[in-house]
């Protein structure tokens, strides 16, 4: 007979001969549940580790949008101010030429 406890280590009963408390259904219905118990502990362990790793993911999704958003803002400011028509204070050349003004 083989009884699995919480710490999923395998003991065998050791006295076979004594009288037994229990039927012999109602002792593999305690085994069950404890199958039972021992899985569901595990999904809940399982779910625990996704729900982490979701959290990290969602960090590190977060921190690359913040830098790529810094990356665009700051590289399209650079793109601007790059222009040189921004910083030429002279009329335009149609202005000058042209007898309207």
């Amino acid at each position: 007979l083989e009884i699995i406890n919480d710490d999923h280590e395998i003991k065998h009963n050791q006295h076979l001969d004594e009288p037994s408390l229990y039927p012999h259904e109602i002792k593999k219905a305690f085994d069950g549940l404890k199958c039972i118990a021992t899985h569901m502990r595990q999904e809940d362990e399982e779910k625990k580790v996704k729900e982490e790793w979701k959290y990290v993911a969602l960090v590190i999704d977060r921190l690359f949008l913040y830098i790529f958003t810094t990356a665009c803002v700051a590289g399209t400011c650079g793109i601007i101010l790059q222009a040189p028509s921004i910083y030429d204070n002279r009329k335009p050349i149609d202005v000058i030429k042209s007898n309207r003004f």
